[in-house]
C-alpha cells in the first residue's frame, strides 16, 4: 500500500480480503465507502491508491471512463488482478501511494480508503495527489475516528490524524476540504475493556475469529463488491457529538 522503499511492508494481514469473516456494520462500511466515491466517478478517469484486494474496482470500472489502481501488496494485487481480468478500461500494477505512475493532472478523482494511517509521509501524498489531479479534481478519503471510544490503531499504522488536524494540512496543499462523519455508534463495555487492555487481535484474520464467537451475524467477504443494494451513504458534516462516530471521511477539491 504505502511503502516507500524496495522492502515493502506487508499489508494484506491487516487488509479486509475475500473470503474472510465480517460483521454486518463492517460490510455496510466498506459498502457505504465506495457507494459514496461511485458519486463522484461517472465518465471520469480515476485512480485508487492502496486498493487493496480491488473488491470495489468491476462496479467503478463500469461508470468510469478509465480506472487506474495499485498497491504494493502482492497478495493484494493478485485479488485485484484476478477480479479486474478481463475488464478493458481498468489497469491494475503496484505502486506506491507516495509515487504514483500518472501524468501531471490527468485524473479527476482519486481514492484512498482506510490507508492514510498508514503512510509514512501524509503531506507528501497530497502533494502528489494535487499533481496528478485535474483543477476541480476531487481526493476522496476515508479512515477510523481516533476519537472514537472503541478505536484500536492498526499495528502497522503511523499516525492517525484527527478531524481537527486533516483540514489544516489539506488547506496548505492546495485543497479545498469538507469533512464528513459516519457509523455512529456507541463502543460496548467489552469493546471499550479488550482496546484498554491491548487485546484486540493485530491481524484481519484473527479479528474475524473473534467475530465468530462475539458476533451475533458474520458474511464472508466478497471478491466482488456489490454496490447495487448498498444503501445511499448518511454522513453528517457537523455533527454535535463527533466522537459517537467511526469513520471519517473527507472530499479534498484541488484548487
Amino acid at each position: 500500500m504505502t511503502s516507500t522503499s524496495e522492502q515493502y511492508v506487508e499489508y494484506s494481514p491487516v487488509t479486509e480480503l475475500p473470503g474472510q469473516l465480517a460483521s454486518r456494520t463492517q460490510l455496510d462500511m466498506m459498502r457505504a465507502r465506495y457507494a459514496w466515491a461511485a458519486s463522484y466517478c461517472r465518465d471520469k478517469a480515476v485512480v485508487e491508491a492502496a486498493c487493496g484486494p480491488g473488491i470495489a474496482l468491476p462496479n467503478l470500472a463500469r461508470i468510469s471512463d478509465r480506472l487506474e489502481a495499485g498497491d504494493v501488496d502482492p497478495l493484494n494485487l493478485e485479488y485485484a488482478r484476478a477480479v479486474t481480468d478481463g475488464i478493458p478500461n481498468v489497469r491494475v500494477r503496484r505502486f506506491d501511494a507516495l509515487s504514483m505512475p500518472l501524468d501531471r493532472g490527468s485524473q479527476d478523482v482519486a481514492i484512498l480508503f482506510e490507508a492514510l494511517y498508514y503512510l509514512e509521509d501524509v503531506p507528501r501524498f497530497l502533494r502528489e495527489s494535487k499533481r496528478i489531479l485535474k483543477a476541480g479534481g476531487v481526493l476522496l478519503m476515508s479512515m477510523p475516528n481516533p476519537d472514537w471510544p472503541g478505536f484500536h490503531p492498526s499495528p502497522l499504522s503511523t499516525r492517525y490524524w484527527t478531524a481537527s488536524e486533516l483540514p489544516s494540512e489539506l488547506t496548505r496543499q492546495g485543497f479545498r476540504s469538507t469533512m464528513y462523519w459516519g457509523f455512529p455508534e456507541t463502543a460496548s463495555a467489552l469493546r471499550r475493556l479488550a482496546v484498554a487492555a491491548g487485546m484486540v487481535p493485530r491481524t484481519m484474520a484473527a479479528r474475524a475469529m473473534v467475530k465468530t464467537v462475539f458476533s451475533g451475524y458474520t458474511a464472508p467477504i466478497p471478491a466482488q463488491l456489490n454496490l447495487l443494494d448498498a444503501d445511499a451513504p448518511s454522513f453528517e458534516t457537523s455533527p454535535a457529538e463527533t466522537s459517537r462516530y467511526r469513520l471519517l471521511y473527507v472530499e479534498a477539491t484541488r484548487q
